[in-house]
């Protein structure tokens, strides 16, 4: 019964994420999505802050992730169904089971996924995405921290109107960090580096 219950669970689960896309974007610990490619680039870039212990939630998070564990049920259930009639010890067709679930998600639900995903294009990145990113001044701030700021967004030259987060001189060309951007006023809050 539980291994019929397990490959219900895990063919349904599965279909669902895979219609659903929420399949799409998730890597099982690898950096994926916009928000983690984003992020990674800016702290290897060294415009981001680091975020400690980082890699152990990706870890920990890929390791929960809906699809992995919907096809480890899936390749538990119809192995554990397979095995009960040649296994007659609980423990070994439980082993069997786990192996065959594991089996299953690394030699045909993962490298499926890989070949899907292939054809999946990167997100946009928008002004919103741009917090954390470097800025260039495109001429003198005025006396209350105003002025232009240009940065590359999704691989376009994009200029707006920055406010320092605290008054002081900005000569043009000095770089600066994206702190908030206000994408109603196309405006955005900088520091100096």
């Amino acid at each position: 019964m539980i291994y019929e219950l397990l490959l219900g669970i895990g063919f349904v689960g599965t279909l669902s994420q895979v219609f659903l896309g929420a399949a799409g974007g998730r890597s099982h610990g690898r950096h994926a999505g916009r928000g983690a490619r984003h992020s990674a680039k800016h702290t290897r870039a060294g415009r981001g802050r680091g975020h400690g212990g980082s890699g152990a939630l990706e870890l920990l998070a890929g390791l929960l992730s809906p699809l992995l564990l919907f096809s480890l049920s899936l390749g538990a259930g119809a192995t554990g169904m397979v095995l009960r009639g040649s296994l007659k010890s609980g423990l070994f067709l439980a082993l069997g089971a786990a192996l065959g679930g594991l089996a299953f998600y690394f030699l045909i639900a993962r490298p499926l996924l890989g070949v899907a995903l292939k054809f999946a294009s990167k997100p946009a990145e928008t002004l919103s995405d741009s917090v954390a990113a470097s800025a260039e001044a495109t001429g003198r701030f005025d006396e209350r921290g105003q002025g232009i700021v240009q940065l590359v967004i999704d691989g376009r030259l994009v200029r707006l109107l920055a406010r320092l987060d605290s008054p002081a001189e900005v000569l043009p060309g000095e770089k600066l960090v994206v702190l908030s951007v206000d994408t109603r006023r196309n405006t955005c809050c900088v520091t100096r580096l």
